[in-house]
């Protein structure tokens, strides 16, 4: 079967997630098939987005170190990955940290219940890949598993503005785009990335983390003291 035909199979398969609909899942909690396991996830990942933006325990700090720079990738994905793990338990849906892949790759996560298995890829907006990994990585090696039923989440960890020295700034966009000036512009420049017909396949979540950042001046210190060495070279 070819990869077109797959496609226009999974579409007549599957029809939208209404609203009302999601309620009744999330009472009920028990997904049936592959697009009810995206939704459970996407709406427990909507709640952690409104915490890290702003909570009573500033929950977003977890992911900056005490010098105002961003953890590494897999730190980062590591500790969203335990904030999803215990909203996840009640629904009994298992997560998987470097999931098996066709042809010997790995997801960054996958979600399980039952037959279905979730995959996806998390970036730091520092990759030199996170403008184009929604398709080149997630789409084609990790939604060709038969247990994701074509459909994954693309998330990609959003920090703003940081110093150069920190290597986590964000990326420049391909084709000279203006780079995105907030989490949810990178969102919608990196959907319209992706194939239109695939967009209903694949989920793209930018997570705000930039409300975590508690202790900016340290950075500062850093970049202004590379740059007075600089000098002196």
């Amino acid at each position: 079967m070819s990869a077109e035909q797959r496609q226009k199979q999974a579409e007549e398969a599957f029809s939208p997630l209404l609203p009302e609909d999601l309620k009744g899942l999330l009472a009920h909690g028990s997904p049936t098939n592959s697009e009810d396991l995206k939704s459970i996830i996407l709406d427990e990942m909507a709640i952690i987005q409104r915490q890290l933006l702003g909570d009573d325990i500033d929950r977003a700090r977890i992911f900056w170190t005490d010098t105002g720079f961003p953890y590494d990738e897999n730190t980062c994905r590591d500790r969203l990955t335990l904030m999803l793990t215990s909203v996840l338990e009640q629904y009994g849906i298992q997560r998987i940290t470097e999931a098996d892949m066709p042809k010997s790759k790995r997801a960054d996560l996958a979600f399980a219940y039952g037959q279905f298995q979730l995959p996806m890829e998390v970036k730091g907006q520092w990759h030199p890949e996170v403008w184009t990994a929604a398709s080149t990585q997630l789409d084609a090696n990790y939604l060709i598993d038969w247990r994701s039923e074509q459909r994954g989440i693309y998330c990609v960890l959003w920090f703003g503005d940081v110093p150069t020295s920190s290597r986590r700034r964000l990326t420049p966009p391909p084709d000279e785009q203006q780079a995105p000036q907030s989490a949810e512009e990178m969102r919608t420049m990196l959907i319209e990335r992706i194939p239109v017909s695939r967009r209903s396949f694949i989920d793209v979540v930018v997570l705000d983390l930039s409300a975590g950042r508690h202790n900016k001046e340290p950075a500062r210190i850093l970049e202004k003291q590379k740059g007075q060495r600089s000098q002196h070279e």
